[in-house]
């Protein structure tokens, strides 16, 4: 349906916002799904997931609809007292993959960058969590690496959050983005969208170093079949070709 919507655009739209809202919890959140990523919380509503769901609302220009507004006071409400915002405890129940382990503190990094880029994009920007949000990031900050996380995931979100909260000209953007680039050889394919997004996020112009880049690889990676790999199988990705498809067209290659 979201590829349909590429093309069909707001003749679907109803259909898609009504999927999201069929799924999403009472308390603004959104369960895992157990053949998607490897475990299951039933009616707990999970930040990992949540945040997936934010981005293809995102995505999919919907971020002032209502689904996207209790999703967004779903993640809020479940800021720590340090700033952070971490998967809740419940998920620890459950067989889950390291990178939504509640209490892991690379996985925190993660989700703090992405829920202050994500929130820095609608009218919750002004909200007191923003600040407390930062200060979390800020105290985790060193002179020297940066956003220190064997995920590379904290950069990237980085990018928009202190892009948006401060500015491009900021030192911490900056710091982001020089990492990012150091580690360009490592970063797999199909996290160009996400790039991508994050560039959009800030107003970054087509012709900037990052942008370019993540627009070349993302334009001769696509398979002679038409589609974008996934990267744990090497198959065809509805997902990723979703993904790839919207960042080319918002940058206008389409």
């Amino acid at each position: 349906m979201e590829f349909k919507y590429i093309y069909l655009g707001d003749e679907i739209r109803g259909r898609i916002l009504d999927w999201y809202r069929e799924h999403q919890n009472d308390d603004g959140g959104f369960p895992a799904i157990r053949d998607r990523i490897g475990f299951s919380t039933e009616n707990c509503s999970c930040i990992t997931m949540t945040l997936r769901n934010l981005r293809h609302l995102f995505l999919l220009g919907f971020d002032e609809e209502e689904v996207t507004e209790k999703a967004l006071g779903f993640l809020l409400a479940h800021q720590e007292t340090d700033g952070s915002f971490r998967e809740i405890s419940a998920v620890g129940s459950y067989d889950i993959p390291e990178w939504a382990v509640p209490g892991d503190e690379d996985v925190i990094l993660w989700h703090t960058t992405a829920v202050l880029c994500y929130t820095l994009q609608t009218r919750f920007e002004d909200a007191a969590e923003m600040t407390k949000g930062f200060e979390y990031l800020h105290n985790k900050w060193t002179l020297t690496d940066g956003l220190v996380s064997r995920f590379y995931y904290p950069q990237i979100y980085g990018l928009g959050a202190f892009g948006r909260w401060e500015s491009t000209e900021d030192d911490r953007f900056e710091k982001c983005l020089t990492n990012i680039l150091k580690k360009w050889d490592r970063l797999p394919m199909w996290e160009m969208p996400l790039i991508l997004e994050m560039c959009r996020a800030v107003e970054l112009h087509y012709e900037h170093p990052l942008a370019l880049k993540a627009l070349t690889r993302l334009t001769i990676s696509q398979n002679p079949m038409g589609f974008w790999i996934d990267g744990f199988s090497q198959l065809g990705s509805p997902a990723n070709t979703i993904f790839a498809l919207l960042a080319l067209k918002s940058y206008g290659v389409i």
